[in-house]
């Protein structure tokens, strides 16, 4: 694109990376990280996040961690430490891998702990300051605990799980009343909002094997959801139980729940979480990120006029739980440029940096620590003694049915082997493969739905000798198939046959009117694990359901699914309890199997696989070509003015690479538009496209996000199209290419062994290699060193076939074609 704008990148970049390497660390490369919900990294370059991120945590340690008397976190005043600042701390020293920073806090903790084995909220040099107890902290304080064993383990002088499950002991026994969080062990009113953590909740009920956590969480969420404001989902800092808020002020303490939030949705893809956050995002998305101020009445009306980091932290980390990545960035961007020296901002900061460039993983179910690969790695797992210098860092993430496993590149390697055990540290010596893995992600596919699974890895050295394990992670598998069973009339639903309120108190359910009937959409697609937008204005609901996009509107019958109008026999109406109400059928367009009973008790059952990969292979009637393109959706490859661009999409979300050097871009599609921004050489634009309604080409601008379109440049594309994909047929045995063919390009004669063909063409006999996959030769031929790519499809009377070839900088619509007919067959396949 632009070359001067490039040698500035360059320069930048090459600058920034001498900087880097002046400090201790030694960042190896790793793949971009993803949570199991929700948004991931909102950088793409992990190894200068990771640098930035361990220099952001050396000036944290500079200038809030005091020797004095023994190791401690002081709060910004330099001389006191509260209990809060600690849990932040111990949280921090697992995250960045230092075991004896780690250690040495938690050993000022029990120093300072009270008679009820929780820590005194304020203390200076282990001297008792403030007496009394923080929730809140105890919490943070018991999941570093938790993290420190699934990292470290508990057999070295510290037994981290012993101490973690005593202290959830401590915190029920002292600091919990009727199944709700207290401030302290010694008070129970007012309760404080910045105390409240789901997912916290979900792993110490999962740690602990206590059920009484699940009900500590649905109380808490019914405190924040009858304290919030309708109109702006702002929340108070404290309030009462019945949702009397006190000082109608959103402050302080509350933007902490929004990040315990939004971690809580990506971690558990927690649909409450998500709720409770949307109206707030709006509500900020519409201020805009750099006129964050740090207080507002519940109303909106702002209370203060200070741009505290720690409002535009918490704020912005709140919207890793949306859909839109652009949304995301820019408010990430706001969040690194405004920093203080506070240690509330600072730390609320630091975390938020972490969270949105995929970096606050759950380490409980097999998330990854931020990498340390010098001497302040200061973590107990084995170093490698067998010539490889970098740690394998393993991370495990369950999906629906499978669990999906990712770890650094170590050079040097032929590749790697994976070990799975359903008992930790239980892993045998034979891999799950026959071969090594040679790149640095794996899928296993043989797991079942609710086992825990524990992974190593080991790569395979030059000599074909196994190096040392990587750390030991484990994941479970989510289900795969997911049923929801609805009966007419009836608030409750059963997930999973698990019972649970369709509208909390609300009393909204499924009915019947005007003789069709209709299902509450929200609740059904959330718990589907997809995700529901409302435009007021337009009275529009835009659903997204894995690889699915749905837009339809309050009073109309005309519904658009991945851009295809369809018609509903009855339009979607707004129930008396002010919800979304939709045809029964209409749920069937989204590809789940609906069954229906109509005896005396009326039900719905609902059935999703989940995202489906398999390919509609039917063939046309006439055997004609359809083009095979998918129309609506920006996946596929584009050839655009700046190279091959190559895109996933995964309901609104886009990301994808385009020209040689494998640039990436992403953002989100809305109607016809896929805005979002590209990345070249570390410099992040703007971008803007429009399909066009056959869905083929589109037009686009890209530029600087402060100058204005009129000024952008163009960048428009064609969709690559498979003209030839429909000729495919589904064969149990691959087909018989042996034999003598006459084509367009001479005589071809081709010999044929299980799957793969070899053979000559033309007069000069230039050779020919490929595959057969069912009736689909591809591979390529060799012309005096000129090499182009085949895709022969042999038609159903398997005595000719249609063809085309090409090369990689040509759409196949594009490539010539090149067909043939038998005329001596070779019935033997070697």
């Amino acid at each position: 694109m632009n070359a001067i704008k490039k040698f500035v990148s360059l320069m930048l970049i090459l600058v920034f990376s001498v900087s880097m390497s002046l400090n201790s660390y030694a960042i190896v490369a790793v793949n971009t990280p993803e949570y199991p919900f929700g948004l991931g990294s909102v950088l793409d370059d992990q190894v200068q996040t990771r640098e930035m991120l361990c220099e952001e945590w050396e000036d944290w340690k500079e200038n809030y961690l005091s020797e004095s008397g023994s190791l401690r976190v002081i709060s910004t005043d330099n001389i006191n430490t509260t209990s809060e600042s600690m849990g932040f701390g111990l949280l921090l020293s697992v995250y960045f891998n230092e075991k004896t920073t780690f250690d040495s806090l938690y050993r000022y903790v029990k120093l300072c702990s009270n008679a009820n084995g929780l820590m005194n909220w304020k203390t200076k040099d282990g001297q008792i300051v403030g007496a009394g107890t923080d929730t809140g902290a105890d919490e943070n304080i018991a999941l570093a605990l938790i993290f420190a064993d699934s990292m470290w383990g508990s057999n070295g002088d510290m037994n981290y799980a012993n101490d973690a499950r005593t202290l959830l002991d401590n915190i029920h026994t002292h600091s919990i009343t009727s199944n709700y969080i207290n401030p302290g062990d010694d008070f129970d009113s007012p309760k404080f909002l910045s105390q409240v953590a789901p997912g916290w909740y979900d792993i110490f009920e999962d740690f602990s094997g206590q059920s009484f956590w699940s009900t500590v969480k649905a109380n808490e969420y019914n405190l924040v959801l009858q304290a919030t404001n309708p109109s702006t989902g702002l929340f108070p800092d404290r309030c009462i139980i019945g949702g009397a808020s006190l000082g109608s002020e959103f402050g302080y303490e509350a933007i902490q729940l929004i990040f315990r939030m939004a971690v809580s949705y990506s971690w558990y893809g927690d649909a409450n979480a998500k709720n409770y956050l949307s109206k707030m995002l709006v509500f900020f998305n519409n201020i805009g990120a750099e006129n964050i101020v740090d207080g507002y009445a519940l109303n909106g009306t702002p209370k203060r006029n200070n741009h505290s980091p720690a409002f535009v932290s918490a704020i912005s980390a709140g919207f890793m739980t949306g859909t839109s990545m652009q949304q995301a960035t820019e408010f990430y961007e706001e969040c690194y440029a405004t920093k203080d020296n506070y240690f509330y901002n600072a730390t609320l900061r630091l975390l938020s940096l972490m969270y949105m460039t995929g970096n606050f993983q759950n380490l409980y179910t097999g998330g990854r620590q931020i990498q340390q690969a010098d001497g302040s790695n200061q973590s107990d797992n084995p170093s490698d003694t067998t010539g490889v210098t970098v740690p394998l860092t393993l991370s495990a993430v369950g999906k629906a049915g499978y669990i999906s496993l990712t770890w650094n590149t170590v050079s040097g390697v032929k590749g790697y082997y994976v070990f799975k055990s359903t008992v930790s540290g239980g892993q045998t010596t034979t891999p799950e493969t026959d071969f090594w893995v040679t790149g640095t992600t794996f899928e296993d596919m043989k797991t079942n739905p609710g086992t825990k699974y524990y992974y190593i890895v080991r790569p395979v050295l030059q000599d074909n000798s196994l190096g040392a394990a990587s750390n030991e992670v484990s994941a479970t598998p989510l289900s795969k198939s997911t049923t929801i069973e609805l009966i007419i009339g009836d608030p409750y639903m059963k997930i999973n046959n698990a019972s649970k309120e369709i509208d909390t108190g609300k009393g909204t359910a499924p009915s019947i009117t005007n003789g069709r009937t209709f299902l509450p959409i929200r609740t059904v697609i959330e718990e589907l694990g997809g995700s529901i937008e409302w435009d007021g204005k337009e009275k529009k609901i835009t659903i997204h359901l894995n690889n699915k996009t749905a837009e339809l509107w309050i009073g109309k019958k005309e519904i658009f699914i991945d851009g295809v109008k369809k018609v509903l026999d009855v339009a979607p109406y707004i129930s008396n309890t002010n919800r979304t109400m939709i045809p029964l059928r209409f749920i069937e367009g989204l590809g789940c199997v609906l069954v229906w009973e109509g005896g005396t008790v009326q039900k719905a059952t609902i059935i999703y696989e989940g995202l489906n990969t398999q390919q509609d292979n039917t063939q046309n009637g006439d055997n004609k070509p359809n083009g095979g393109e998918e129309i609506g959706t920006w996946l596929g490859t584009w050839f655009t003015d700046y190279g091959r661009m190559e895109l996933t999409q995964s309901g609104n979300e886009i990301t994808g690479i385009y020209g040689e050097e494998k640039h990436t871009l992403r953002g989100t599609v809305s109607g016809n538009k896929f805005m979002g921004t590209y990345n070249e050489y570390g410099s992040i634009e703007q971008l803007e496209f429009s399909m066009s309604s056959d869905g083929l080409s589109f037009v686009g601008i890209y530029g600087e996000k402060d100058t204005p379109q009129s000024e952008w440049s163009q960048w428009n594309g064609k969709r690559e199209r498979d003209v030839l994909s429909a000729y495919l047929r589904i064969l149990t045995t691959p087909s018989n290419w042996a034999g003598t063919w006459e084509t367009d390009y001479g005589t071809m004669v081709l010999t044929q062994n299980g799957n793969s063909v070899t053979g000559t063409y033309g007069e000069n006999a230039y050779t020919i290699t490929g595959t057969v996959s069912n009736n689909k030769l591809t591979g390529k031929y060799n012309e005096d060193g000129s090499i182009c790519k085949i895709e022969f499809y042999m038609n159903e009377d398997n005595k000719s076939f249609k063809g085309s070839f090409g090369d990689d900088q040509t759409p196949r619509q594009d490539w010539s074609t090149w067909d043939g007919a038998q005329t001596e067959v070779d019935f033997f396949i070697e």
